[in-house]
């Protein structure tokens, strides 16, 4: 077949003329940058408040766990002060002489003492627990002394968990499962392959002498605490801005508190008779570590029992805050207060 049985064909020209890619206008290309411009600006912006949000939901969960695990921690220690182990008659208990802070925390006729408004005026041997003015001025501070919930060591056998001692802890030994004498020393003075040998009856508890304070970590106001074991200071939880203890007080002999009143109120020295107080009261004022811009920027007060604290109306100062408090029956009817 040839080609001549095939004839042309004709097709028509296009309708529009083909044009040249010419790219957006400047208008065009301005309107577009306009328009992402918002959009984004939106976007940051919710993000933004998003993250602002967070912050302030973040510091007061904080604020919400500091408090109450500050109020537990105390809570405990009042309930558990002047409990050596069984040992009912402090003059039964013996303890070493060591450093003055530690000697003071070492003994056991000093159950618990409240420092009210503490401004570095009290005794002698609490002074030397801090080596210069210290940060608690103007809040409360709480020295307990107790035993552990649990021996390491009863009847003359290690319980489950204890095979040895810790290094500088002090304990409390007694030789007659909790009768007779007993004597508080340092691990390194304790044999305790005498004490479970055949035969023995002995008893060893942990011993805590403690200071529980306001002082300042890395300029931040908290809860700190020093020990018989650890005189230097050891902060515990952030943003505890000052401690406020009252004295839960029996004036009509029925066994139930009728009022609560600091140890100032109470004329301090000798005019509160230890034996009527059956209940410590605890309050806290716990703030944000950082500051939460969304808080007020005025002067507030806040009321701690008979306290009653301002903090300052300023832009620096926004820090979220909130009182806790808790009152503490006391288990263990030995008390003195300062």
């Amino acid at each position: 077949m040839t080609a001549s049985a095939f004839p042309a064909r004709a097709f028509p020209a296009p309708a529009f003329p083909a044009r040249a890619q010419t790219g957006f206008s400047l208008i065009e290309l301005m309107v577009a940058l306009l328009l992402g411009l918002l959009l984004m600006s939106g976007i940051i912006a919710v993000y933004l408040e998003s993250k602002r949000g967070f912050v302030q939901d973040e510091a007061i969960a904080r604020v919400q766990e500091n408090g109450r695990y500050a109020l537990r921690l105390l809570s405990r220690e009042i309930a558990m002060a002047g409990f050596f182990g069984g040992v009912t008659e402090l003059d039964l208990i013996t303890s070493p002489a060591v450093a003055d802070c530690q000697t003071w925390l070492l003994n056991p006729d000093e159950v618990i003492e409240v420092y009210n408004d503490a401004d570095g005026g009290e005794t002698t041997a609490f002074n030397n627990c801090f080596s210069a003015a210290i940060d608690a001025a103007g809040t409360d501070i709480l020295a307990v002394r107790r035993a552990s919930d649990a021996p390491l060591i009863e009847e003359g056998e290690w319980e489950d968990g204890f095979s040895a001692l810790a290094t500088g802890q002090y304990y409390l030994h007694n030789e007659a499962a909790g009768l007779g004498t007993a004597e508080i020393a340092v691990d390194t003075a304790i044999n305790t392959s005498a004490l479970t040998s055949a035969g023995s009856e002995a008893d060893l508890w942990s011993y805590y002498g403690r200071i529980y304070y306001i002082g300042t970590e890395g300029g931040v106001p908290s809860l700190c605490v020093r020990s018989a074991e650890t005189p230097t200071q050891t902060c515990l939880v952030s943003g505890i801005e000052s401690l406020q203890v009252e004295l839960g007080v029996d004036t009509d002999g029925d066994a139930i508190p009728d009022e609560f009143v600091s140890d100032q109120v109470a004329d301090v020295a000798g005019a509160l008779d230890a034996d009527t107080v059956l209940a410590m009261r605890i309050h806290l004022l716990v703030r944000s570590v950082a500051p939460v811009r969304s808080s007020p920027t005025d002067s507030r007060t806040w009321t701690l029992g008979d306290e009653t604290l301002t903090t300052n109306a300023s832009a620096d100062d926004q820090f979220y805050r909130r009182v806790f408090t808790a009152t503490v029956t006391r288990n263990n009817q030995i008390f003195t207060t300062y």
